[in-house]
């Protein structure tokens, strides 16, 4: 029954990146996209900003030919969400939300 709820979470977290992917930045993205994004967190090639909690960090990844910054849920093995481009600032940093 754990396990379920884990992997319903972790499919409305999916849901919701990919929703904001196309708001907040015009992009779809389909699963393979998606999974590249992932797997480039989990092998190091994308940029880490910064550590929210002990199961939340922030990533610059590359959507295409565009760099834009994720949450990433270590526990579940997924990103939670497209940040909007006014949380990047030239200096690397987190803008305040």
């Amino acid at each position: 029954m754990f396990l379920g709820r884990s992997n319903q979470k972790r499919k409305a977290q999916q849901k919701h990146a990919v929703r904001r992917f196309a708001q907040r930045h015009g992009e779809f993205v389909g699963q393979d996209r998606f999974l590249e994004m992932v797997h480039s967190i989990q092998e190091g090639r994308a940029t880490f900003i910064e550590k929210q909690s002990n199961r939340v960090s922030v990533f610059d990844v590359a959507l295409g030919e565009k760099i834009v910054r994720v949450v990433y849920d270590k526990h579940r093995k997924t990103i939670v969400t497209a940040l909007p481009d006014s949380a990047r600032t030239d200096s690397g940093g987190v803008a305040q939300r």
